[in-house]
Order: structure tokens, then sequence, then C-alpha cells
């Protein structure tokens, strides 16, 4: 639905969720933008394509700016920034304007969209020890920590 949304046809490549099969227990795992309060990919980015849309907090890249370097990808601690196929240019999260399609779609009701002043730091930081567990058993491997 993402891509759907975005890009006009349904293609994973082109979403902004990716989805991560995890092969230990059969669970995917989604990996989204987490609109960090203090954004590295916007930090590494050296053509000021990342900003922080200060209305619904999330990051957006502007693709006129972005050349497609993946220098965000790289500095993101889960990778969430990815390149669009077709255009060449970072793509991430930007939270549908406040209004997530993919929690309104999703048919199991899995996806929740809490606001950053509602969800508070404890709850940021227990969701990213979780991934970061789920990531270590998908990837086999350590993961480092991740702090915000």
């Amino acid at each position: 639905m993402c891509s759907l949304g975005h890009e006009g046809s349904s293609n994973p490549a082109k979403s902004r969720i990716r989805i991560i099969p995890a092969e230990l227990n059969s669970t995917n795992v989604p990996v989204v933008c987490l609109q960090c309060e203090k954004p590295v990919c916007k930090d590494v980015c050296q053509f000021d394509a990342i900003q922080k849309d200060l209305e619904n907090g999330a990051m957006s890249i502007s693709e006129v700016k972005c050349v497609g370097c993946r220098m965000c990808t790289y500095a993101c601690p889960i990778s969430a920034p990815t390149i669009n196929p077709d255009r060449h240019v970072a793509i991430n999260c930007d939270l549908c304007n406040g209004d997530p399609k993919c929690v309104k779609l999703c048919p199991t009701e899995a996806l929740e969209y809490v606001r950053e002043d509602v969800a508070g730091l404890a709850q940021k930081r227990a969701g990213i020890e979780k991934l970061s567990e789920v990531l270590r058993a998908v990837k086999g491997e350590l993961v480092s920590k991740v702090v915000i």
C-alpha cells in the first residue's frame, strides 16, 4: 500500500517500509524510519536533502537535492532510507503528512500510529531494543545498540 500511495504502483522495491522475513521464528519485521530526534541520516547528507517536517516531525528527503549516494542509508542504524529503483534517489517514510495510509489499510490492525509527544521516550527506547533483538536474530550477528 505504501508504494501505491506514493508511487502509483504496488511494488515492494518502491515502498518506504521494508519487511524483513525472520527465518528463525517465521516473523516478519517491518523496517521503517524512526523519525529520530537527532537523525544521523540528516547529519551525513552532504547535499542538505534531508529535513525534518515541522508539522508532522517526519524526516523528508528532497528528490531535487538528493543524488542517491546512499550515505543516509549507511548512517541510519536500521538502514531505513532506501533508493527508489526508477528515480535513483533516497526515499523513506514521510508519515503520509501525519496520516499514515499503511496504518489505515493494515488488514490485521498490526500497525498503530502514535504521535511522538504521546508515545514518550521510554516507549521509543523499548521499541528500538525490541527491534535490535529481532534484527540480531535475523542477521545472526550482534547489532550495535541504538541510543536516542
